[in-house]
């Protein structure tokens, strides 16, 4: 029986050749990200799906597609949708001169890259990738239409001249401030929903603006929109609203969304004479004569404004059909229904 006893260095050697065995099992085991990578499946266009190189539309929504690729022959494609895929980059699309429309919603995208040769590009959807900053558009001269919602961009910058544009949709971002966008003065519907913006500034230069969406942001006044007098509908709903103002040149409104304010008062809306569709629910609306500010915009034809102690007291709906007598739905009430007002013990339909 060997009684001799490990010495340092044996004992060394051993920690070394565990370390060792160690070092080899970490460097075989991939990160989680490789791993992950690893197991995705995707589709390689040149070689799993038949293209047309004839089509003037192709559509490759929701199949894994990790690169473009294998179009250089289709000369023709005017239309393009890449929806829901696995693409990173914007590539492949060099000869694809008559493009008009390029869809690519739901990706993985960093950049705007490889399409400024586009110059009958109508309408460009990049919405839900992981762009940072707005770049490289400069040839697309014919754009009507962007999407880029649901990115990361931060500052609106690098935007040209786009005369025939009329929508921009950049809601569910980052941005803190409108600014930057002399070049598209002439666009009709702007969304910043969703965004960090906490004032309502430069928009006096939008005056053939319709739809302005400011909804979910951290505005707590209502400003600038003097001379925005084309202008049918407004979203300023989840914001931090306390009263309403800034709307006397508004006469063309038809649209207002104050809902998830926190609005105490009906003055304001007096010069709203030709206003539709107005929702104020969750607020904080608690006198009942208040309604009676309503009596100025007899074209209601809807009205929101469940969620507010106003709403608690007997013959709220009933004030509502009387002093609107276009008013077709009140809350989730459609007006052809019978409206019970209850008074003390007994009730009136």
């Amino acid at each position: 029986m060997d009684t001799t006893l490990p010495t340092n260095t044996s004992i060394a050697k051993e920690a070394d050749s565990v370390e060792e065995e160690k070092n080899a099992d970490y460097n075989t085991v991939k990160p989680a990200d490789q791993v992950k990578e690893s197991k995705i499946k995707y589709t390689i266009m040149s070689e799993d799906l038949p293209i047309d190189i004839t089509a003037t539309e192709l559509d490759f929504c929701g199949m894994r597609i990790g690169k473009i690729e294998g179009l250089e022959k289709c000369v023709h494609l005017k239309k393009l949708f890449f929806r829901q895929n696995l693409i990173k980059t914007i590539e492949g699309l060099q000869n694809c001169n008559e493009l008009e429309e390029l869809e690519l919603y739901d990706n993985k995208i960093q950049v705007i890259e490889g399409i400024s040769h586009m110059t009958k590009m109508r309408i460009l959807d990049l919405s839900f990738n992981v762009i940072s900053k707005i770049e490289n558009l400069e040839g697309l001269v014919n754009l009507e239409k962007i999407y880029i919602l649901s990115n990361k961009i931060k500052k609106i910058e690098n935007i040209p001249k786009f005369e025939k544009l009329t929508f921009f949709d950049a809601g569910s971002n980052k941005i803190s401030e409108i600014e930057n966008m002399e070049n598209i003065w002439q666009i009709k519907d702007l969304c910043f929903a969703k965004n960090k913006i906490k004032e309502m500034k430069n928009l006096d230069i939008f005056v053939n603006l319709e739809s302005l969406a400011l909804s979910a942001n951290h505005i707590s006044k209502i400003a600038g929109l003097s001379k925005l007098k084309k202008l049918r509908e407004l979203q300023l709903a989840e914001n931090q609203l306390t009263c309403i103002e800034g709307l006397d040149e508004l006469e063309n409104l038809r649209t207002l969304d104050f809902s998830y304010n926190q609005i105490s008062s009906l003055k304001g809306m007096e010069n709203l004479k030709n206003l539709e569709e107005f929702w104020i629910n969750a607020n904080k609306l608690e006198i009942f004569d208040d309604l009676n500010l309503l009596a100025h915009n007899r074209k209601l034809n809807t009205v929101y404004l469940g969620g507010n102690p106003v709403a608690d007291f007997p013959g709220y709906r009933q004030k509502l059909t009387e002093l609107l007598p276009n008013v077709e739905q009140i809350d989730s009430w459609l007006i052809n229904q019978k409206i019970t007002v209850k008074f003390g013990g007994g009730s009136k339909q």
